[in-house]
């Protein structure tokens, strides 16, 4: 800007012209110096190209023989140099590209509040953006604000502050992370006090609710049967633990053996034998049942004792977030849809005796093995095929166990129902064709990434005449027999 300090500014507003002022502040976007001045730069480095090309140490380029040769051309902020493929011209080209670019970062040129050259330490060179917006946030006004006016402050300024240098610059990624930074403290800062106004206590989850509180703590106080379910202790010490009301076995809380014992407050470091860090199994099998002593006694105390720690079981990372809280309510949703709709005590009960609508007594007690039956087989090819991803990285076909599931169920309903001719024929065996008459039978193998197909020909003595097979491209089990019945008539076209 020292070539033009002497330039001054008047605007005309409403027909009127302004007083006269004077930049300061470098180059903005319209101001109507900009193209003279970026074109009195490029006149610097047009004339010292010249100067090269007239010593003979560049030669140019020539479209024909007789015609000028030229070394660089240019239009409006884009230039393009030629020179022959040579190291020599491309490192004279350079050094002079050098020697413009230090007189120019000398005096930190910027254009429309960007640096139009860049030093070999990009992060400094960006630097004046994270300055900018901690000079924006951090001021006296700014601690004043409310957590909504700080919403606004962040979407309207600090989100706007760097755009132009984002869309016309490679910003590196530790600034932006330290503006992220700054941009969450500002946000954060006025939530610190309230989080810790709103903290709850250790004991909450077991305390009645108070009856003067908010309308908003009282929508909080209804999730405790919710939280209750998907929380549990971590058995450290268990000095924080009482047995009765804490939970902290899964998936209940365990009662005492006598129903006559009075219910006091009855710590878990009382069934551990503090030297030997382990429980106490005598006291555990006099207070509880079978069921919790089973649960009590599963759980492997730490070599090092530590603070009970309260956990969300329903994380598998022990964290407690709306997600997970989420899924638990569709968990049961879908147990009231089960257990509740339809009648039924437990998982196992579906299984072993499904409900079905009224109907006849012989055909409900058919349909109740028949939906027992495939219940049962869907569940073990579920768990089959969830084992073979997991612990052997085995991805099978969904296709073909779909294809397998449904030939279990076929064979259990024959082993079941051979005797009834109501679901399969008596005598399942083949048949020989008539006298003359030779018969096609089909088959299809699955395969992870292909399939095979095979014919074999009988006689009506069933004797093998001949054999066919070959590969095919397919995994659906269904398209595969499909292509083995068509391969078939073929066949038998061609064999007459």
């Amino acid at each position: 800007m020292e070539c033009i300090s002497s330039v001054s500014f008047s605007i005309m507003v409403n027909g009127g012209i302004t007083k006269k002022f004077h930049p300061s502040q470098g180059l903005r976007q319209g101001d109507p110096l900009s193209p003279y001045l970026f074109i009195l730069g490029q006149e610097v480095l047009s004339k010292i190209i010249d100067r090269e090309f007239l010593k003979g140490s560049i030669n140019g380029v020539k479209m024909n023989v007789n015609g000028p040769a030229f070394i660089h051309v240019m239009y409006a902020d884009d230039i393009m140099l030629f020179a022959k493929a040579n190291f020599r011209e491309v490192q004279i080209l350079d050094d002079h590209l050098v020697t413009y670019y230090m007189k120019m970062v000398q005096s930190n040129v910027n254009y429309l509040g960007s640096l139009l050259f860049h030093s070999s330490s990009r992060i400094k060179d960006f630097k004046f953006l994270q300055e900018k917006l901690e000079a924006r946030l951090l001021g006296w006004r700014c601690k004043t604000l409310s957590w909504a006016s700080r919403a606004t402050l962040i979407k309207s300024v600090a989100m706007a502050l760097p755009v132009y240098t984002f869309s016309s610059s490679d910003v590196p990624i530790l600034v932006c992370e330290k503006m992220d930074a700054s941009i969450r403290r500002f946000g954060e800062s006025k939530g610190e006090s309230k989080r810790s106004k709103y903290k709850v206590k250790e004991r909450w989850i077991n305390n009645e609710p108070l009856k003067n509180s908010s309308i908003t703590w009282k929508a909080i106080e209804r999730l405790k049967p919710l939280i209750r379910k998907g929380a549990c202790f971590i058995i450290g010490d268990g000095k924080k633990v009482d047995c009765w009301k804490d939970p902290w076995l899964p998936s209940f809380i365990p009662g005492p053996k006598d129903a006559s014992v009075v219910i006091n407050p009855f710590m878990v470091e009382n069934l551990i034998n503090g030297e030997a860090n382990t429980w106490r199994f005598d006291l555990i099998m006099d207070m509880f049942y079978q069921e919790s002593v089973m649960a009590i006694t599963k759980i492997i105390l730490p070599v090092v004792p530590r603070t009970d720690k309260l956990t969300w079981v329903a994380n598998p990372k022990g964290l407690f977030s709306m997600k997970s809280v989420m899924v638990l309510i569709q968990r049961d949703v879908i147990r009231d849809a089960l257990f509740v709709t339809l009648k039924v005590e437990s998982v196992s009960h579906v299984v072993v005796d499904p409900p079905i609508p009224l109907s006849d007594p012989s055909v409900m007690k058919m349909n109740k093995n028949l939906a027992s039956i495939q219940i049962a087989l869907t569940l073990e090819a579920i768990w089959r095929f969830c084992n073979q991803h997991v612990h052997r990285s085995k991805v099978e076909n969904p296709n073909v166990s779909i294809k397998a599931l449904e030939f279990r169920v076929v064979e259990h309903m024959q082993n079941m129902w051979v005797e009834n001719s109501l679901f399969f024929p008596k005598d399942l065996k083949w048949l020989p064709p008539p006298h003359g008459i030779v018969k096609l039978n089909v088959g299809a193998a699955i395969f992870h990434t292909s399939a095979c197909i095979a014919v074999i020909a009988r006689n009506e003595s069933g004797l093998i005449i001949k054999t066919w097979a070959k590969p095919f491209n397919s995994i659906d089990p269904l398209v595969a027999e499909e292509v083995a019945i068509l391969w078939a008539i073929q066949i038998a076209k061609m064999e007459n």
